[in-house]
């Protein structure tokens, strides 16, 4: 059958539209200089390297393979991956504004209230006053001096939880010694620091791994590190109803908004009796942002009460988990290595005088050198936000000589920087004397850029003191009151170090441990 003159015609210019598509390409190819890039896909692009895959992980192979600055197409999303300390210190240099807004996130944008929250705020007015109410009523030295007695009482209270866990028969190999769930301990031990000096929340230690509570934030983290196909594809928004993610994530805001609105008003009946006068320790963040209300100036925002609630998700969410997950973190490496773990023990015991059952107190943590070595080392090596996301860029503009297209989205491999084979010697091995001298300087935000825990530039982290400090003691006082072994006659070489997948990364397994009373003698180790 002979084709008709009207399909000859329309065949004329599929084909014509075809040939000026490739040369429009070819063209774009000769006219922009993009970073190196794999090759890529019809229609996702890169994005079938991160589907089924950590993204951290999936960038880092990548790195090693294209370098430390590499472009994506991530569906109709153009984005660069940033994996060296060296490239990321000299590109903040002259695009730090650039790094300093966040991308507009499905999961992110619902529980943050659409972005009334410090962590998902664009770099604005309302940004600026959150974070400086946020060091007034919680994270300045101040408030963290006041916060004393509640991280000792705290931490008292779990080793004494602990003491109870230990056996008879510190020899035992028996199922009777299969030890407590550390995992879950140190969950509940930094939820109730934080949220104790924060909101004036004490939970209920027995019930709330249980509760549906910790069971709404853990599904909080889940969906804000899950995979929405509308963030690489807008015109794609409406799968997320047909995927069950769009009425989990309404079903998840919702009920964490009825808990942010018990809080609140709790708080707003302590500001409101004259009969009850708050002081200075119970008197925590959420009392000082609801004062702010109805005043005027910098405090207007706060009126808007999705602002206040808004920063209840910043630290119930990225507060409390980030803590907990570098308390595992840093126990697994050390059972994985007996030396550097009598190393941390004789310096925190050496620091307290050979006393027992005596705690570490924070005049002590400036003599425990080595604790921090350590935590800096897991910190490179397991950081708890190991990918730090920027938002699209407003402009075309270059870094080094490549050409940054507009709306490109920032991606800065934070766990591909500790890995970095460049930087660090044998990257994968666990060694905190590589940070020998490192330790009396501390962590110094934007200057520190081998180690990104606490983020960088203008969008740094405010709670780095804070944070410190809890790690520290807790670590201290478990090394100084306990040795610690494997349940049920596990090697350290049976211990499942795999990762989670969410907004922090978390151990996939619970870490189970036995307490063992401190040893008679505590001699140094050496290797």
């Amino acid at each position: 059958m002979e084709p008709s003159g009207t399909n000859l015609f329309w065949l004329c210019i599929l084909v014509l539209i075809i040939t000026l598509l490739l040369i429009s390409r070819r063209r774009s190819k000769k006219t922009i200089n993009l970073p190196p890039s794999p090759t890529r896909l019809p229609f996702i692009g890169h994005l079938h390297h991160i589907l089924f895959s950590i993204p951290q992980i999936a960038f880092h192979r990548l790195s090693l393979r294209y370098g430390p600055l590499i472009f994506l197409q991530l569906g109709t999303l153009p984005a660069i991956v940033i994996s060296s300390a060296e490239i990321l210190r000299e590109v903040l240099r002259t695009h730090d504004v650039i790094f300093s807004n966040k991308p507009v996130m499905t999961a992110t944008l619902k529980l943050s209230y659409g972005g009334k929250d410090m962590a998902a705020s664009q770099y604005n007015d309302p940004w600026r006053q959150m974070k400086k109410v946020t060091m007034l009523g919680f994270l300045s030295m101040r408030r963290i001096m006041l916060g004393k007695s509640i991280r000792v009482a705290e931490i008292s209270t779990v080793l004494e939880t602990i003491t109870r866990h230990i056996p008879d028969d510190r020899h035992s190999k028996s199922s009777s010694t299969k030890g407590f769930n550390f995992s879950e301990m140190m969950n509940e031990l930094t939820n109730q620091i934080v949220c104790r000096i924060a909101f004036g929340i004490k939970n209920d230690k027995k019930h709330y791994q249980n509760s549906r509570l910790y069971k709404l934030l853990r599904e909080s983290q889940r969906l804000m590190g899950g995979f929405f196909v509308g963030d690489y594809f807008p015109w794609l928004k409406w799968v997320h109803v047909l995927t069950g993610q769009r009425r989990r994530l309404e079903n998840n805001f919702k009920e964490l908004d009825e808990y942010y609105t018990k809080f609140i008003s709790h708080h707003i009946d302590d500001l409101n009796s004259l009969d009850n006068q708050i002081n200075d320790v119970d008197y925590d963040l959420l009392h000082t942002v609801l004062q702010l209300r109805d005043g005027s100036g910098e405090a207007n925002i706060f009126n808007d009460m999705e602002y206040v609630k808004g920063l209840m998700t910043d630290i119930f969410i990225g507060g409390t988990d980030a803590l907990a997950s570098t308390l595992d973190w840093t126990m697994s490496e050390l059972l994985r290595h007996p030396t550097s773990m009598a190393k941390v023990q004789h310096e925190v015991r050496t620091v307290v005088g050979g006393i027992r059952n005596k705690l570490v107190e924070e005049t002590d943590l400036p003599k425990l050198r080595y604790l921090k070595q350590v935590i800096k080392e897991t910190l490179r090596l397991r950081p708890p936000a190991p990918l730090i996301i920027r938002s699209s860029i407003s402009s075309a503009c270059k870094f080094f000589d490549y050409d940054i297209p507009p709306t490109t989205r920032i991606y800065i491999n934070v766990q591909s920087i500790g890995l970095n084979p460049n930087q660090w010697e044998d990257p994968n091995e666990f060694r905190p004397e590589r940070f020998v001298g490192d330790e009396a300087t501390g962590y110094k935000v934007g200057v520190d850029f081998d180690v990104l825990t606490f983020g960088m530039g203008r969008r740094s982290c405010p709670a780095i003191n804070f944070s410190m400090v809890v790690l520290e003691l807790t670590l201290a006082n478990l090394f100084c009151f306990f040795d610690w072994r494997l349940p049920d006659g596990m090697e350290a070489d049976d211990l499942d170090m795999e990762k989670t997948i969410g907004f922090t990364v978390n151990r996939n397994v619970p870490l189970w441990l036995v307490p063992l009373p401190p040893s008679l003698t505590d001699e140094l180790v050496t290797d």
